[in-house]
């Protein structure tokens, strides 16, 4: 099938409205853009990491030019990989080098970013919640939200 890219966050290998071939296969490697069911769209992303459990595959994926993953995508929701960038080869030498440099680059990426956050960010809101405790909550008391009908 052939899917037209929309968005930047394959930049710099795949720009907006790039012209897509995805084709299935059955097994996605580190580096492989792939193709999956979004929670509305069609998402063309690279695999990142990727991990089996109890018999099934598990990809994690995420956009180049993204901060963060868009998370751990079972292999049933993988449409396929994608084949060709524009009518280039995505297994070309060039394109497969530079499709490794890009993963690599986005692991580093997240697995920064995410120590980042559970570092300073998340120690932080920890130090907080002690300092509220369980017996008070942010606005000052536990029964607040229950007061408010949640």
């Amino acid at each position: 099938m052939e899917l037209i890219s929309l968005g930047g966050s394959g930049w710099p290998l795949v720009s907006n409205g790039a012209v897509l071939r995805v084709q299935s296969k059955a097994k996605y490697g580190f580096g492989d853009l792939v193709v999956f069911c979004g929670a509305r769209v069609q998402v063309c992303h690279r695999v990142i990491g990727k991990e089996r459990i109890e018999g099934m595959d598990w990809y994690l994926i995420k956009g180049d030019a993204n901060v963060d993953a868009d998370g751990w995508v079972p292999a049933y929701r993988i449409l396929g990989w994608v084949e060709t960038v524009d009518g280039r080869p995505a297994s070309g030498w060039f394109l497969r080098a530079a499709s490794l440099a890009m993963a690599s680059a986005s692991l580093l990426q997240w697995r920064l970013y995410e120590w980042l956050f559970l570092s300073s960010v998340g120690v932080k809101l920890r130090r907080a919640e002690k300092s509220f405790g369980p017996h008070r909550s942010w606005l000052g008391h536990t029964d607040t939200f229950r007061h408010l009908g949640f």
